[in-house]
């Protein structure tokens, strides 16, 4: 008995070769596609992010100059 396949939980291993990646290549081309496709996505969502920022930023700023007016008169 060969120590490696034994045991309940263990299967002997066949000689021949078994390919199971029939359709391999599509899949890959396939999952490119995908990624490429979410890449404006990605960039879309990444601007709205920095503009929505920036406004918060330049309102913020308009509002402390607002106060220190407001403060100062």
């Amino acid at each position: 008995m060969n120590k490696s396949n034994s045991g309940p939980f263990l299967r002997s291993s066949s000689k021949k070769s078994q390919n199971f990646s029939v359709h391999g290549p599509w899949t890959g081309i396939a999952l490119l596609i995908i990624a490429i496709s979410q890449v404006p996505i990605a960039l879309k969502a990444t601007v709205d992010l920095v503009c929505i920022s920036k406004t918060i930023d330049c309102s913020a700023l308009e509002i402390s100059r607002i106060r220190r007016l407001e403060s100062s008169t």
